[in-house]
């Protein structure tokens, strides 16, 4: 079944490979976001069924982000992007309050 996403990266090399895999794997990138702010701003205009979320973006990061989406839509689907670099503690907080993780290495 085709979900609409919303990919939330820094990233623009991430964010043309999750485009391409994404679509396709049949699904609709309904938006893309370059900022933590820019996802908590976007995301009741557009109401994704999945988001993908780097963690680690200036000002607003991916744990932030996620977290104010989830207060407003408690049932929002929220996929963390996890790099090397993120520390134990801001992954195991990001592990337990997304509804899954994965790594930010997408082959093709």
């Amino acid at each position: 079944m085709p979900r609409t996403v919303m990919i939330v990266d820094d990233s623009m090399i991430m964010t043309q490979k999750l485009t391409v895999m994404l679509r396709d794997l049949g699904h609709q990138v309904v938006r893309v976001c370059k900022s933590g702010a820019e996802a908590v701003r976007d995301y009741p205009l557009v109401k994704p069924d999945i988001v993908t979320m780097d963690i680690t973006m200036p000002g607003m990061d991916g744990i932030e982000a996620m977290a104010a989406i989830m207060a407003t839509d408690r049932l929002s689907t929220i996929v963390n992007q996890i790099k090397a670099l993120s520390t134990p503690t801001r992954l195991n907080w990001a592990a337990a309050s997304a509804v899954g993780t994965a790594t930010t290495t997408v082959q093709k």
